[in-house]
């Protein structure tokens, strides 16, 4: 349901179900077509409409309070749920079936999100971090969780963009005492019990995992947007893209498509690392920034064609070794074997090396595996 204005025209008209009137509301709002709601005659299936008192010019949240389930929807909810793609695959494509319904308007219904676990059964952490990422990049969104976490309901509202600070959640080192001897497992331990005595999450996710997605959508914000991701920006890239590898593939691609191709007018979108943060502690700060699809002007609000049909020939590699509270030493060494294995390619390779010891600064990453960041090293 849409908190509408005002009204312009009430006409009565026929109900697909037998003795039901409705009366159609046609609204007249800013926006390229206008809007119709049914509302049903009959005091059972009056639906109420709260609006919250906005904190600030930028949010505004619209709460419906629907009747009880034994009650025949109304027409708006009828419509409503005619038009909600309805998943029950649980939280399979998770990330892609929020991009998608946020760029398509269609509100989605995801069921059995884990449902069969039982010791973390429902949406995990990250992905609850990732809703309210996507809540603080739009306005108008509505996010319904029931009471387990195994059912989401997503109404997508308007990408909005602008700067936006969020924080990623970490993970932490394991309980003191918890593993001695290799006996972790012995005691029983509850991943649950484990994340709320240590401060932190089971299974983090770096900042890859939020970026990867979001670069579909950031071109289609009403401004451009400039996001600060604070968490794990390395050591886990065997499961979420590094925010380098996502510099040196996505971005590039973005501006192939035309995203800031006027440089004279706005900056192109660019990920930079401000501060490196490993597994599982992390403390990294990335921005990402991405500036907006034109929509008018000549040729404005489109988005240019590509052809990849043939890549060509690779002709340079460039890497970057990366480490947290270890030697320089061990990350020269790598960089030194990975330029000699490529070195057999090609005769153009550059393996540079960028070495975070963070002496003296609480909370920073530890090294990829390590637990203690005095023993990194060794």
């Amino acid at each position: 349901s849409v908190l509408l204005p005002y009204t312009t025209h009430v006409s009565t008209v026929k109900s697909e179900y037998p003795r039901q009137t409705k009366k159609a509301v046609s609204c007249s709002l800013v926006a390229p077509l206008p809007f119709f709601i049914y509302l049903p005659t009959a005091a059972a299936h009056r639906t109420e409409t709260h609006k919250v008192p906005e904190q600030s010019s930028k949010r505004s949240t619209i709460i419906t309070i629907m009747p009880s389930s034994s009650a025949r929807p109304s027409s708006s909810s009828s419509s409503a749920n005619s038009s909600t793609i309805k998943f029950h695959d649980g939280a399979t494509q998770f990330r892609l079936r929020l991009t998608l319904s946020l760029l398509t308007h269609r509100p989605i219904l995801i069921r059995n999100i884990r449902s069969s676990s039982i010791e973390a059964p429902g949406l995990a952490p990250h992905e609850v971090s990732y809703l309210r990422l996507l809540d603080g990049i739009t306005n108008g969104t509505t996010i319904e969780i029931n009471a387990t976490g195994t059912q989401l309901r997503f109404v997508p509202g308007m990408l909005v963009g602008g700067e936006v600070h969020h924080e990623c959640p970490v993970g932490r080192p394991p309980i003191a005492g918890a593993s001695a001897g290799g006996s972790a497992g012995a005691g029983g331990s509850n991943p649950q019990d484990e994340e709320a005595a240590a401060g932190g999450v089971v299974n983090p996710r770096s900042v890859g995992y939020y970026l990867e997605f979001l670069l579909p959508l950031s071109p289609f914000c009403k401004l451009p947007l400039n996001l600060t991701l604070t968490g794990i920006t390395d050591g886990l890239t065997t499961k979420d893209p590094s925010p380098d590898y996502l510099g040196a593939s996505a971005i590039p691609l973005l501006q192939s498509f035309g995203i800031g191709a006027e440089v004279d007018e706005d900056f192109p979108p660019t990920i930079k690392v401000i501060k490196r943060g490993a597994a599982p502690l992390g403390g990294g700060v990335v921005q990402y920034y991405c500036p907006t699809v034109k929509r008018s002007g000549v040729g404005g609000g489109e988005i240019h064609p590509i052809d990849l049909t043939d890549v060509g020939k690779i002709k340079r590699i460039r890497g970057t070794v990366v480490s947290c509270r270890i030697p320089p030493s061990s990350a020269a060494r790598a960089a030194h074997s990975a330029k000699g294995m490529m070195h057999r390619l090609l005769p153009d390779v550059w393996v540079h090396t960028d070495c975070h010891t963070g002496r003296g600064k609480r909370g920073d990453g530890t090294a990829a595996g390590s637990a203690n960041p005095r023993k990194a090293g060794k």
